[in-house]
């Protein structure tokens, strides 16, 4: 072979590696196009990075929450542990009992300004009338005047007020023969006069009334006298 040819042949080969080299210059991009995407490529793996820091802080606080609940019940547990065993028997009822009261509590709720105690409900008034009056007053709601029958009632009432109130006791209709107006047994019913009380059949004037004190005592007056009134009706 002449060296001619060779010299050709190595031309060719060169310019041939030179085009392949070129080609992969040509593809290769431009540094602006670089950047930019370098730029895309950070700001999405921030993006990335804050929604991974976003989940572990929510299950961090879920998971704080259930250690709290977990420490609440583990706190119950043992204060029912601590229980006698006749109180844990009664829980089960308690449980079926307290969804059936809170169901008839509509019910049980009292007439506004009127209050409960026991079996009865009261009222209050610091209305000033004679018996008779306030008598009428009471039985235009459905009530009486107060009929005192045990001392826990008669406390009931102490507790609630501060001056003289009419009770539904009177011996009008005969000086010295006790009755109450729901037709209670006076003889037999408890009592809580002052010391020196009845005295109506003492006075100048009849005392036929009876008042119940902020002391819890109860004391004859005339009817016709003006006091404060309590009335009283069942539950």
């Amino acid at each position: 072979m002449e060296l001619n040819d060779e010299y050709e042949n190595l031309s060719d080969f060169h310019l041939d590696e030179m085009k392949e080299d070129r080609g992969k210059h040509e593809r290769l991009k431009p540094v602006s196009q670089l950047s930019s995407e370098m730029k895309t490529s950070d700001a999405s793996f921030e993006m990335k990075l804050s929604q991974l820091k976003s989940t572990v802080t929510g299950i961090s606080e879920e998971t704080n929450r259930t250690l709290a609940k977990i420490s609440t019940e583990i706190s119950l547990l043992k204060e029912l542990a601590g229980m006698p065993e006749q109180i844990r028997r009664l829980l089960p009822e308690l449980r079926t009992t307290i969804p059936e009261l809170k169901k008839n509590l509509p019910h049980l709720q009292c007439p506004m300004q009127w209050t409960p105690f026991k079996q009865k409900l009261y009222y209050f008034s610091s209305h000033q009338a004679t018996w008779g009056e306030a008598q009428r007053f009471c039985e235009l709601m459905d009530a009486n005047l107060a009929v005192i029958n045990s001392a826990e009632e008669q406390m009931y009432i102490q507790w609630n007020i501060q001056y003289d109130h009419w009770i539904g006791l009177t011996d009008a209709t005969k000086e010295g023969k006790w009755h109450w107006v729901d037709g209670t047994d006076y003889a037999s019913n408890v009592k809580f006069w002052y010391s020196n009380q009845p005295n109506g059949g003492e006075t100048e004037e009849d005392e036929d009334c009876v008042v119940t004190t902020s002391d819890g005592k109860w004391h004859d007056w005339p009817c016709s006298s003006f006091h404060s009134t309590i009335c009283e009706k069942s539950a």
